[in-house]
Formats: structure tokens, C-alpha cells, sequence
């Protein structure tokens, strides 16, 4: 546990030599859920297209490039904060723009942690230029909501699937006590390949990239 304390430090150090800029220009200040959890310059996840919403006229979405490493095998995973109703097109746009195999969402949907930016009413939603279906939904016994979406670029036409995760247990503040599920969600993702990053996103992404750090080492 020590050592997970120290990672957290070096976090923090992290921040006070890092540049973060992009985040603090005026537009993009309300794409930010909280004003304190903010992506560094040089591992943001930029948008290559812009979207059709008047709030998301450049690249910016609060996400970050992480890149894992475990029995030799890396992996490239995105973490980002949980979506706000004014970034439902732009998260779409990055799912689709980097081809992202999954969404490992580890919180729970309501106005303060994340807002709904899956259709859950009716399975159908349009955000922006994307229209967005689940296709299939199903629970397992470790407290996962497993979902096949289905994403569509409307100016294309293309589609794009993606495997959503939902463990909705997830603590607000620290990790989980039983990592029966946890064990799960990576099992998942173990048979995933790894050409594409992986978006994982709860409130805010300190305690995902913790935990994960730890589990691995």
C-alpha cells in the first residue's frame, strides 16, 4: 500500500512540472468536469475533426493517453473524465475517430459522476453527426452491465462496434475492497487486440489508473 501512495505522490509532483495549457483556454473551460482534473499537454487526446455542437469548435476532450505494459504485452488506453451532456458528441467522435474497442465505464450514471451519454431509454440516440444504438444488453454475476453498442458516423455512413463495460460499484473515493469484478473486466479486455486504445472513464480518472497500476505490479 506504501507503494501506492508513492505513485500517487509522483502524480501529484507530476502536475507541478508537466504543462497543461489547452485545458485553460476560455472554450474549452466548461468541456472540463472539474477544474482540477485536467489531461497534460503532450498526452491529450486530440480531435482530428471537428464537431458539429457550438461548444466543440476544436480538438480539445478532456482525455489522456495511458499506455500499460503487463507479460509483455502493451496496451494503449484512453482515460477520461465521465462525459457531460455538452461533450456527448465529442466522446462519440473520439470512440469513433480511434476505432476504440471498448468503454470500461467504472461509475454510475447520474448529473454529478456522469451524465447519460448512452441512449438507456429507448436504445437509439443521435449525438451530433453520430447515431448511437446498443444492440445487445446483459449482466453477468460480478455486478457488469455488458452492452454491444453500435456507432455511426452519419456523414459517412460508416459503423463502428464497441463493447461497453459498466461496473457501476466502483467507490467514488478509493478502490474496490473485492476484485472479483475488476478480475472480470480485465479478462474482457485481455482478449481484445491492442491496435486500438481502450477508453476507461468513472468521475474522474485518478483511482481507475491507481488501481490498474496496482493490480498489474
Amino acid at each position: 500500500m506504501s507503494d501506492l501512495s508513492e505513485d500517487f505522490e509522483s502524480l501529484e509532483d507530476m502536475r507541478l512540472t508537466k504543462r497543461i495549457s489547452v485545458a485553460h483556454y476560455p472554450v474549452n473551460r466548461e468541456k472540463n468536469r472539474y477544474i482540477d482534473v485536467l489531461p497534460f499537454d503532450d498526452t491529450r487526446v486530440p480531435l482530428k475533426s471537428s464537431t458539429t455542437s457550438q461548444t466543440s469548435n476544436n480538438d480539445y476532450i478532456n482525455a489522456s493517453f495511458i499506455t500499460a505494459t503487463e507479460d509483455n504485452r502493451v496496451a494503449t488506453f484512453i482515460s477520461t473524465q465521465g462525459p457531460l451532456v455538452k461533450t456527448f458528441e465529442d466522446f462519440w467522435e473520439m470512440v469513433y475517430q480511434y476505432q476504440c474497442p471498448a468503454i470500461v465505464m467504472v461509475t454510475q450514471f447520474d448529473s454529478f459522476k456522469c451524465d447519460k451519454y448512452l441512449p438507456l431509454r429507448n436504445g437509439r440516440g443521435a449525438y451530433g453527426k453520430y447515431d448511437v444504438q446498443i444492440v445487445k444488453t446483459r449482466t453477468d454475476n460480478h455486478q457488469l452491465w455488458l452492452r454491444k453498442v453500435q456507432v455511426q458516423n452519419k456523414e459517412s455512413g460508416k459503423f463502428h462496434s464497441v463493447l461497453h463495460i459498466e461496473y457501476p460499484d466502483w467507490p467514488d473515493h478509493g478502490v474496490p475492497t473485492n476484485t472479483d469484478a475488476v478480475r472480470q473486466i480485465w479478462k474482457r479486455l485481455h482478449h481484445i487486440p491492442t491496435e486500438h486504445p481502450i477508453v476507461v472513464h468513472c468521475r474522474y480518472w485518478k483511482n481507475w489508473y491507481l488501481h490498474h497500476h496496482s493490480y498489474n505490479n
